[in-house]
């Protein structure tokens, strides 16, 4: 089971003029462990109006149909299809792929991912890129402060065995 109080989702997205910080503060998942990573599976439940950012109205912006319409689409998921070592010179020990549903859209993505495992706990390290409009997100923002396609998702998640 995937310890929400020690596990984070983050994000960052950007455009012209700076970036924004943001997260999502309700999620649950698990990791089911098969003995090694490689056999093993992901599965995560993202409640989309749980979006918070570091200014009050964007965060109320994202909750629109402009971005993540959450009374259309409350839940975003990922379920991992493929586990494997990365390999050498990655800067991570495994690459997961997995379909990602969010804003309607089910699409498989792949990114680098430091997995540890420890006696009764395993955890996902990440940082990647994914770009919103393959998801159906395309508001682009004021002419004059264009919003970046590519949003830097950063994983932080624990389970517990």
């Amino acid at each position: 089971m995937i310890t929400v109080d020690s596990s984070k989702i983050e994000f960052v997205g950007s455009k012209v003029t700076g970036s924004h910080h943001g997260a999502f503060a309700k999620f649950s998942g698990a990791i089911d462990y098969a003995g090694q990573p490689e056999k093993s599976r992901v599965n995560i439940a993202i409640e989309t109006s749980s979006v918070t950012t570091d200014t009050a109205d964007l965060t109320r912006h994202l909750q629109t149909a402009d971005f993540f319409d959450v009374s259309k689409y409350p839940q975003a998921t990922f379920v991992s299809t493929e586990i494997k070592p990365a390999g050498d010179n990655n800067g991570a020990t495994h690459i997961v792929t997995g379909n990602l549903e969010l804003h309607g859209v089910t699409k498989s993505i792949t990114f680098p991912a430091t997995i540890t495992v420890s006696p009764g706990v395993i955890t996902v390290e990440s940082a990647f890129a994914i770009n919103r409009k393959d998801f159906g997100i395309n508001y682009a923002g004021p002419v004059d402060n264009l919003i970046r396609n590519d949003v830097l998702l950063t994983l932080h998640v624990r389970a517990v065995k």
